[in-house]
């Protein structure tokens, strides 16, 4: 398919859009292709590595999915979502202490400029790399941020508030 972009005026092979679909499917050579039509092309280079990271990591190539979430925080994004998507990805190949500095970054964040769309998940999943790394106190503090019942599929599990908070009081104990 080709679609005119009328705020750029150029003609794209594919909708950037249109990558995740191909990842989704493991058609990843395609998914990649459209991405790096993005980026090679200038056409929205910011939208070409977000989409890019999410291919690699469908992938569970994490690192170089960090990679590209480093080239939009290093141009000096403040975009909670590019945090903690690195954050979760950060997670997924045991870098507790990254994790844990990413999604501080989205409370920061968030709290700057009175948001809120990922405060409670990012406590959430500061709390579980809090564990993850053994500051058991640390882990408690941040669910408490957290509202009863939170709970949410990570690292291939349905973690729970109470789940990790019972652990990291187990292991304080």
């Amino acid at each position: 398919m080709v679609i005119e972009n009328q705020y750029l005026g150029v003609y794209m092979k594919e909708n950037i859009k249109e990558a995740y679909e191909y990842a989704k499917k493991e058609q990843y050579e395609k998914a990649l292709g459209i991405c790096n039509q993005y980026i090679n092309d200038q056409l929205d280079e910011r939208e070409g590595y977000k989409q890019r990271s999410l291919v690699l990591a469908r992938m569970n190539n994490y690192e170089d999915a960090i990679r590209d979430l480093n080239r939009l925080i290093e141009s000096g994004s403040e975009e909670p979502d590019d945090f903690f998507t690195r954050g979760c990805y950060s997670l997924e190949i045991g870098n507790q202490g990254d994790a844990i500095d990413d999604f501080t970054m989205v409370i920061k964040i968030e709290d700057k400029y009175s948001l809120s769309y990922y405060t409670e998940s990012a406590y959430f999943y500061r709390a579980v790399a809090n564990l993850m790394a053994k500051f058991y106190r640390n882990t408690i503090e941040d669910c408490e941020k957290v509202r009863d019942g939170f709970r949410v599929y990570v690292l291939g599990q349905i973690r729970t508030k109470e789940g990790i908070i019972e652990e990291a009081r187990g292991s304080i104990e």
